[in-house]
């Protein structure tokens, strides 16, 4: 995969590639750079002056193996900084919007291998990025073994790419206010990001090691108590442009900065760890070792051992704690669910994005894993986890064709939870799936807060027991205190906007509406072709009735296109959009007959393979395509969708529910089927207590059924996020 194979050099520029010993060679000597990149350069190369498609560099490059086009706008950018390319302005490689890239240089042969010269210098550090100015007139939250020889600075290559490409400068700037662009205090309970390792396979079957296994080093350190982990997405976003570690840690407001390489070769292991500590300036650990391939399970140990020795030296005893000790595992069953997850991982970016056939093609890759663990160990909790995933949503082919409700999948699921508690009583995971499960599908509150503390006060760290928890708060009206959960997820992954989102729904709550259109204008800008964001934008400024709103919501992401032609789906987003806005106006056919469309596709039962859209599950639909009705004057048919989304335990929009801050229309609300609908069931009623008793306490901002208004102080809100 690496053009015609020929032994020969080639020039272009002042560089000179070497095919035979896979090396590229600039004016001070040798360039690190990765397998992947060494080999898109080389296709391109060969068909230079052609435009090659995304499709056709997926096929030289990667051949079978399953990417997203996130991977492959990484790899570019890894190119791209080692030839000191400029997008804009390009000498080397020139990219065609959506359509893909061209070799543009002009090539020479060289009939004499590269030769050798200095050690890259590596990349020069980036400026730390502008932040956003707090707006005024309201809360502004914190957006937030032997040593080896020689320590130099290090380039990540990156492997199996997965989840979201979140960072354009303008986007970014401005995600965190009063920590992102200075150095974490050594007095203050520390952040640390396990960056991806660089991979040094052989054999590319065992590329995810290089994702995977900083995942569950992540995982390990998550359990300390006063240790704070940066999440996956953040590190791999930070990873892959190139950062020096400094940069990196001030950027995330990290303290330690943990990176490494992981390789697999003649039935071999071999690792490294590298740790720099930003408190004093320097890398505190640069260690390495070798294992049995069959040792994997014992190697991330002795590293997560390695890096927690490391890091309890030197921060306060008072802050923090050892893990609790996991449950041994099948080293070649915790083999095959580190290579599940990272396909689950690309299942769920790939859905974000509206790709629901490649999403089903990657959970089908961690289905089959998950059960080749469970045939060696039936009891691997990883395994069982992973599989309980990939049934509540459906997210396989043969899973997506049953024809089951998100009820029925959810209850199928949770038996998988329950087979993994009843081997570990204690993990994190298994406590979070099964506190969400009460808290989206059985509405077991006091239930589910439980588990989320049990899982916090387990591993406090761990990023899905916050988000999950702040959604929860939300919904039954604490929405000051999940704000607070809400900050913590965007500190521990701040690049990643399937966990930022939660930020600016927790800010729609609690009625800081100037803070809450800022993020999501953000964050459109970073990712202005994610259908579950505009979605998300899209319903915001529905619930408020304003049509003016939605056409500047429409114009802006045509305008963030920069005129090129929109992805299907977001071009089908765009018109129900515009139909919305013209039903504001009163002329509500065309939406009406878009949402009876979308209703009668989800009752149809030919339909039940989709049975998540961009990432929401089939009963949220139907809120959704409630609140729709409800804004189109379809008072009969808001009614009864509504009433069908309460069966199946949806409160996907708690705005909009009673005592909410963006209440339905009027004339709907004046219907007495209205109180009924929520007066119906103790559950229901039980809902709304807790909901009138949290606006009477002013956790969340809303309306009383006489019209009063009340929300709490700013200095509640600052309190809140000032906390984290």
């Amino acid at each position: 995969m690496v053009g015609d194979g020929s032994k020969s050099s080639i020039a272009f520029g002042p560089f000179v590639l070497d095919r035979g010993d896979e090396r590229l060679v600039g004016p001070e000597g040798p360039i690190r750079i990765g397998h992947r990149a060494f080999c898109l350069l080389c296709v391109l190369i060969d068909r230079r002056g052609a435009l090659l498609t995304k499709d056709q560099l997926f096929d030289s490059v990667w051949g079978n193996v399953i990417v997203s086009e996130a991977t492959l706008t990484s790899v570019i950018k890894e190119l791209r900084r080692a030839l000191g390319d400029d997008a804009k302005q390009p000498r080397y490689v020139r990219s065609i919007y959506g359509r893909g890239y061209r070799f543009i240089a002009e090539v020479r042969p060289v009939d004499r291998p590269a030769d050798s010269g200095p050690a890259d210098p590596g990349p020069a550090e980036r400026p730390p990025r502008q932040v956003e100015p707090a707006g005024a007139g309201s809360p502004s939250p914190a957006l937030p073994g032997p040593p080896l020889a020689g320590t130099g600075h290090w380039k990540r290559r990156t492997v199996l790419g997965i989840g979201l490409a979140m960072g354009t400068a303008a986007a970014v700037a401005g995600l965190r206010r009063d920590w992102g662009d200075k150095p974490a205090s050594a007095v203050a309970p520390p952040f640390v990001v396990v960056l991806p390792f660089e991979d040094r396979s052989a054999d590319h079957a065992a590329s995810f090691l290089a994702v995977a296994l900083p995942r569950d080093i992540r995982d390990q350190l998550s359990r300390v108590a006063g240790l704070r982990i940066i999440a996956e997405d953040s590190s791999r976003t930070t990873a892959d442009q190139g950062l020096s570690p400094r940069s990196i840690g001030t950027r995330l407001g990290a303290r330690f900065v943990v990176s490494g390489a992981v390789g697999e070769s003649g039935g071999r292991l071999n690792g490294t760890v590298r740790i720099f500590d930003l408190a004093s300036d320097r890398e505190v650990l640069a260690q390495s070792g070798k294992w049995d391939a069959a040792d994997l399970y014992a190697m991330q140990q002795e590293l997560s051992a390695t890096i927690l020795r490391e890091i309890l030296g030197r921060v306060s005893t008072a802050m923090t704690m050892p893990p609790r000790p996991r449950v041994p595992r099948d080293p070649r069953a915790y083999r095959l669910v580190l290579e599940g997850q990272d396909f689950l991982e690309r299942s769920r970016a790939a859905r974000m994005v509206g790709d629901e056939a490649g999403g089903r093609l990657a959970g089908d890759s961690a289905y089959r894993a998950a059960n080749d663990a469970l045939a060696i160990d039936p009891n691997d909790p990883g395994a069982l986890l992973l599989i309980a995933q990939l049934v509540r949503n459906g997210w396989t082919s043969a899973l997506a064709g049953q024809n089951l409700t998100s009820q029925q999948r959810a209850a199928n699921a949770i038996t998988y939870v329950d087979r993994a508690l009843s081997v570990d009583p204690n993990d994190p995971a298994a406590l979070t799936a099964l506190g969400d499960y009460y808290r989206r599908f059985q509405w077991r509150w006091a239930e589910a807060e439980t588990l989320f503390r049990k899982a916090l006060m387990l591993s406090p760290s761990f990023i899905e027991a916050h988000w999950s928890f702040a959604y929860m708060l939300g919904t039954i009206g604490r929405a000051v205190e999940g704000l607070r959960h809400a900050q913590i997820v965007f500190k521990l992954d701040p690049e990643s906007l399937w966990h930022r989102i939660a930020l600016p729904r927790l800010l729609c709550v609690v009625g800081d509406r100037g803070n809450m259109f800022r993020r999501y204008d953000i964050e459109l800008s970073a990712t202005p072709g994610n259908i579950f964001l505009i979605k998300e934008i899209y319903t915001v400024h529905l619930c408020d009735g304003d049509a003016f709103a939605l056409d500047r919501l429409a114009a802006r992401v045509r305008t963030l296109h920069a005129g090129a032609k929109l992805p299907e789906a977001a071009a089908r987003l765009l018109e129900r959009i515009t139909a919305a806005a013209a039903a504001l106006r009163g002329d509500s056919a065309a939406y009406v007959a878009a949402i009876d469309a979308d209703v009668r596709a989800y009752d149809d039962a030919a339909s039940a393979t989709n049975q998540a859209s961009h990432g929401r599950l089939s009963v949220d639909l139907l809120f959704l395509c409630g609140l729709e009705y409800a804004w189109a004057g379809q008072t009969d048919k808001s009614l009864a969708l509504l009433a069908r989304a309460l069966a199946g335990h949806s409160l996907y929009w708690p705005a909009a529910a009673p005592y909410g801050v963006a209440p339905l229309p009027a004339s709907l609300r004046a219907d007495p089927r209205y109180d009924a609908l929520w007066n119906r069931e103790p559950r229901t009623r039980a809902y709304l207590t807790l909901r009138r008793q949290a606006l009477l306490d002013r956790q969340m901002a809303g309306y009383f059924p006489d019209g009063r208004f009340a929300r709490p102080s700013p200095e509640e809100i600052n309190r809140s996020i000032d906390a984290v």
